[in-house]
Order: structure tokens, then sequence, then C-alpha cells
């Protein structure tokens, strides 16, 4: 999502990759990666900041899911800090990976 407003941004203001490189502070090969979908070595941080040169304000909203019935795949969690639900993904909208 950030990528592609990045992408659309540029398109919409007419610049070049060179020009667009340069407001963003990165090198146009790497701004070409990074409009084909390489950009695992790019933050989030810097996508937004990429974002701000260009113009655009980004805000990053995190909040609960909503519950689901599926829970597949999803162990439960015995903790006294934690609420007993089979699903904490589910249930707070985060993804654990052990």
């Amino acid at each position: 999502m950030l990528v592609s407003t990045i992408d659309d941004t540029i398109k919409v203001r007419g610049l070049t990759q060179i020009q667009a490189a340069e407001i963003v502070g990165i090198d146009q090969p790497t701004l070409s990666k990074l409009l084909r979908g390489r950009f695992r070595s790019i933050s989030i941080d810097k996508l937004a900041e990429m974002l701000n040169a260009l113009g655009r304000d980004a805000t990053i909203v995190v909040k609960a899911m909503p519950l689901r019935e599926d829970t597949r795949g999803c162990e439960m969690i015995r903790s006294a800090s934690w609420p007993q639900h089979d699903c904490l993904k589910e249930r707070w909208g985060v993804v654990l990976l052990w």
C-alpha cells in the first residue's frame, strides 16, 4: 500500500524516477527496485519519510481485529498476564511466530 502510493504520487506529479529519487533521498536504481516490488530492506519508517518528501502524509494505525470464528492454526496461550483466548492473533490483531 505504501509503495503503490509512492508510485501513484510520482505519476500524478509527473516526475521521472531520477527526479523522484532525488526528492526522496535515494538513488534511481533503488527507487526502481522499490517500485518493482523489491523493498524488503526498506523500513516502514523510510517509506513514510519518502511519502512525506513527496508531499503526502502517512499515518499507521494499529487496532484490535474483530473476533473471527476461524482460529485454525492457533495455540492456547497459558499466561496469567494474558486473557485465556484460543488465538491472540484473532483477538488482538498480533501475529505471533515461534
